[in-house]
Order: C-alpha cells, then structure tokens, then sequence
C-alpha cells in the first residue's frame, strides 16, 4: 500500500526519457481509465523533486492537456 498525496497525469515528447522515468518510479506510476500514465506523488516535496529532475517530462494536474491534445489530431 502506498500513501498518495498528489496524482498528476504525465506526458513526455520524448519517448526514452518517459520510459526511464517510469521505470524509476514503477511502484509510483498507474494508468487511468483512458490508459494515460499518471504519477502518485507521495508528498509535496517528492513532487517538486521529479519535477525539478526531470524537466522533459510534463506533469499535468487537470485533465486540460487530454483535450488539447485531441485538438491538436
């Protein structure tokens, strides 16, 4: 079981580096309904971490960026 503070859906234009990150943080990574990744932060400053380590990846905290996205097809 893990304690979830924070879960944000995250997109990567770079395959690799998503991959890695994934692999990195697997016990922290799910899939939602739509089979988007999402990370589960276990605290604020774990967030802050993945986010200043790895700035290719995006972290998105509402589902805004699955819209765009459509739009953008």
């Amino acid at each position: 079981m893990i304690s979830v503070y924070k879960a944000c859906w995250i997109t990567c234009d770079d395959k690799n580096k998503l991959d890695e990150f994934v692999r990195f943080r697997q016990h922290q990574v799910a899939t939602d309904k739509d089979n988007n990744l999402v990370y589960l932060a276990d605290s604020q400053w774990m967030l802050d971490q993945m986010i200043k380590n790895y700035p290719e990846v995006q972290f998105h905290f509402t589902s805004e960026f699955k819209r765009k996205a459509l739009m953008e097809s």
